[in-house]
């Protein structure tokens, strides 16, 4: 194996004395050991793959061989493919940055968002927001230019339409009935049999809605989808699904959250069952 020492001089002297493109610089810094008898990494560049000696590789400190590696990619490291997309809002929605937060105001109310100070909004068009960074190659700022994206669009969703989350109850005598404050109590409560031997008792915080259409079916509302999954989840801690098969001792036995489109199929379900 060759000496570690004269790689790295080698490599050194080539990157200081030309511009040149990686393939050449490869050629320069290894072609003249290429065709030595030993195991080889097939490698691209423009002139088609070359087989590069796997030595070599082992040779060469770790930050150049990171280098190496994103010198042969075609793809933009730089870029949030969440982070870029526009965000749309209706004219009723109010945006007003502060240096470390973002306030939204629409019709269901005002929230804020929190801000890093290296992001950056841009409006390029009415009712139309767009967020970046300062810098996207620093690791930090791209993991919060998507994030950031993320929340400040769920935050216009929830001041204008708000977010409803379905619990449903489907277990041989599961119900659900609401009980509001009265007395000594000053929250509502959801008051659910799950098969227990007791009766289960679930206050409802104040920022959250809370409906009962049907003895088996609950409605969540909220306009923080953070907070709505939460205490979605915290009801829904009571009967678990059984993790491999989804059902509790006997066949849709369980407390489960749903969408409409599984509520559907799973309507379709339960008819072929009966």
């Amino acid at each position: 194996m060759r000496p570690v020492g004269e790689v790295s001089r080698r490599e050194t002297m080539m990157m200081a004395a030309s511009e040149a493109p990686m393939w050449t610089q490869l050629d320069a810094l290894f072609g003249a050991k290429a065709g030595c008898k030993q195991r080889s990494v097939l490698l691209p560049s423009r002139r088609g793959p070359f087989r590069f000696p796997s030595t070599m590789l082992a040779a060469l400190p770790r930050s150049r061989l990171a280098s190496l590696a994103r010198s042969f990619s075609s793809t933009c490291r730089a870029q949030s493919h969440i982070g870029r997309e526009p965000i749309k809002f209706p004219a009723e929605v109010t945006l007003t940055r502060t240096p470390k937060h973002l306030t939204i105001s629409g019709p269901k109310g005002t929230t804020s968002v929190p801000l890093h100070p290296f992001i950056k909004l841009d409006y390029p068009a009415e009712n139309t927001l767009i967020v970046g960074v300062e810098d996207a190659e620093v690791k930090q700022q791209r993991q919060m230019w998507g994030t950031t994206r993320t929340l400040i669009s769920n935050a216009i969703t929830g001041m204008t339409e708000g977010f409803t989350v379905p619990l449903y109850l489907v277990g041989v005598g599961y119900r659900v009935a609401y009980e509001k404050a009265s007395g000594d109590k000053t929250l509502d409560q959801l008051v659910m049999k799950l098969g227990y031997s007791h009766t289960v008792y679930v206050d409802i915080p104040a920022h959250i809605k809370a409906e009962v259409p049907s003895p088996t079916k609950i409605v969540l509302s909220c306009t923080d989808k953070h907070l709505l999954g939460l205490f979605a989840a915290q009801v829904r801690a009571w009967r678990k699904p059984e993790v491999y098969k989804g059902k509790v001792r006997c066949p849709f036995s369980r407390l489960f959250i749903s969408s409409d489109w599984f509520s559907r199929e799973f309507s379709l379900a339960m008819r072929s069952f009966a």
